[in-house]
């Protein structure tokens, strides 16, 4: 019986541990939608606005283990989970992502010739009218949408990214700035 209440105990324990370590987890690789605390992301913004489409701020992202910046972004005010990704011309969302900001693009519109790292292949054109990251925002983005199947995450390129006022790379962290 004392067995049982010291197992028990340490049952108990143990799974009370277990919420916050699965939290971070989740934060850390892109599966939690927290909108301000989730992969390292710190924003400060700024009073100073110049355009009225923009939103100005300092967005502070870290690299996760592979070196990656990963966060959330609001795109057409839809959160989705983005890689930043400098070496991108574009902002390319994936199919399931379009599907889920409620764009849904037919076969015909796959027409825009893309060429990756995994060769030449073809892309539907968009604008977004919105896409946010912390406290930054920019309107009426240019992007593309990959095929189904053919993009697992999507990506914040630099039809965002060329918008902002700043954007460097310092150590394991990534700022943005607008």
């Amino acid at each position: 019986m004392g067995r049982l209440i010291i197992l028990a105990g340490l049952a108990i324990g143990l799974f009370s541990l277990m919420p916050p370590l699965i939290s971070k987890f989740m934060q850390t690789n892109g599966y939690s939608d927290s909108p301000s605390t989730a992969y390292g992301l710190k924003s400060e913004h700024s009073t100073k606005n110049n355009k009225q489409t923009t939103r100005s701020g300092h967005v502070y992202l870290k690299a996760n283990s592979k070196g990656h910046f990963l966060t959330r972004a609001r795109l057409n005010g839809k959160s989705i989970r983005v890689l930043v990704d400098t070496g991108a011309t574009a902002v390319v969302l994936s199919y399931q992502d379009a599907r889920k900001i409620g764009l849904t693009p037919h076969i015909s519109d796959f027409n825009v010739r893309v060429q990756t790292a995994n060769g030449e292949g073809r892309a539907a054109e968009i604008k977004l009218r919105s896409v946010e990251v912390g406290t930054i925002r920019e309107k009426n983005i240019s992007a593309l949408i990959a095929p189904k199947g053919a993009l697992s995450v999507s990506l914040l390129g630099m039809t965002f990214l060329k918008e902002l006022k700043r954007f460097e790379l310092a150590g394991n962290r990534l700022i943005l700035e607008n």
